[in-house]
């Protein structure tokens, strides 16, 4: 753990066993707060055709996701169909088109992953 809140520089010190030669490096650790980011107010359209398919944007939800987060200008914010997909940012489940979004089933949750 480091002593320092949010930065602190540590030292690492290396010797080779054969020659003796040592070498000490420095490494920086940043520490950064959690974003506090906020489930969304569910996305609903109606099935006005009747064919169980309904185009959402999923990016209108991005400012009330973040909402209480600072500096949102360089967050990465991806889509995904299944939480798995999400917490392994497996592209087989990235949603390529968020803002055409096709909804699969009724009900469907999208899962959100946001990384700087």
């Amino acid at each position: 753990a480091n002593v320092q809140a949010f930065e602190q520089t540590i030292y690492a010190f290396f010797e080779d066993e054969e020659t003796g030669c040592t070498q000490i490096f420095d490494l920086d650790l940043f520490t950064r707060n959690t974003p506090q980011t906020e489930s969304p107010e569910p996305l609903t359209l109606c099935d006005d055709n009747e064919t169980g398919v309904r185009t959402f944007d999923l990016s209108l939800v991005e400012d009330e996701v973040l909402q209480n987060v600072e500096n949102t200008d360089e967050l990465i914010i991806e889509y995904y169909n299944n939480l798995q997909g999400a917490e392994e940012q497996n592209p087989g489940n990235l949603i390529n088109n968020p803002e055409e979004y096709e909804s699969q089933s009724d009900n469907q949750i999208v899962y959100i992953r946001i990384t700087d």
